[in-house]
């Protein structure tokens, strides 16, 4: 948790300053200030985005395979409707289909993980075969 929690502040400091100091960024790479709110969109899904990397991570090395690819699909498909939705609209909307899939699969996977690892014990414990029988020993 403490790890975690690192990475969402020095990432969320970093995103800050990024939308903050969006115009000047803007500049630098040659864009026209007009985008600025599509790059802060873009920059706030990308925070998101990446809590759900380190999420969809936790959730590997518990080894949770299926709610893995359960979030995974979720991201997919909120993402892809969220975009194809958004991308009928005014610039303004543009990039808040990406903002919503990865808020959408961040809120899935957190309460999914935070659901089996209150079951750890459960998982790891209470699914282990309690014997194993050879074909040799049995006569």
């Amino acid at each position: 948790r403490m790890s975690f929690a690192f990475v969402v502040l020095c990432q969320g400091i970093v995103s800050m300053l990024s939308i903050l100091f969006a115009n000047p960024i803007l500049l630098f790479l040659n864009q026209k200030s007009i985008q600025a709110p599509l790059f802060r969109l873009a920059v706030l899904g990308a925070f998101l985005n990446s809590l759900l990397l380190i999420v969809i991570i936790i959730i590997l090395y518990f080894d949770f395979k299926v709610l893995a690819l359960m979030v995974t699909v979720v991201f997919f498909v909120s993402n892809s409707l969220g975009t194809w939705g958004t991308s009928y609209l005014l610039l303004p909307y543009l990039g808040y289909g990406y903002l919503f899939g990865a808020f959408m699969a961040l809120v899935v996977a957190f309460y999914a993980l935070d659901y089996k690892l209150k079951r750890l014990e459960y998982y790891t414990f209470a699914l282990q075969p309690i014997a194993q029988h050879r074909d040799e020993e049995i006569v």
